[in-house]
């Protein structure tokens, strides 16, 4: 079997875990999928893809430059890139986090807009 790099996991969990559980539900009840966070990496390439100029448009994995930048002021104040990178991932991880709390309540209430499995 060959080798899965992080690129070819990261899209399998997005596709897994993201994007195909929404399908069942879709126009479905007025169920609509609850998109993911425009923060996190799944987010930003979904941004990217629904955004980008069709004629110059590059396939890409995910980088830095795709996620949402921190503002200008915090840039000058944080010099240290790697610092800068932190400070988006843990913006980030906060994005999910909100994202999953949301699907959480929703299930909770009866709702499953993410469930894969279809009603009778």
């Amino acid at each position: 079997k060959p080798s899965v790099g992080l690129s070819g996991a990261v899209d399998f969990a997005s596709e897994k875990f993201v994007g195909a559980p929404h399908l069942p539900s879709v126009g479905r009840c007025g169920n609509a999928p609850i998109p993911a966070p425009r923060a996190s990496a799944h987010g930003s390439l979904v941004h990217y893809i629904c955004n980008a100029d069709a004629k110059n448009f590059q396939p890409a994995n995910i980088t830095f430059d795709l996620l949402e930048q921190l503002d200008e002021e915090t840039k000058r104040k944080v010099r240290d890139k790697k610092l800068r990178h932190k400070m988006v991932c843990e913006r980030a991880l906060a994005a999910w986090d909100g994202w999953l709390q949301q699907r959480v309540k929703l299930q909770e209430q009866g709702q499953q807009p993410h469930s894969s499995q279809q009603k009778a």
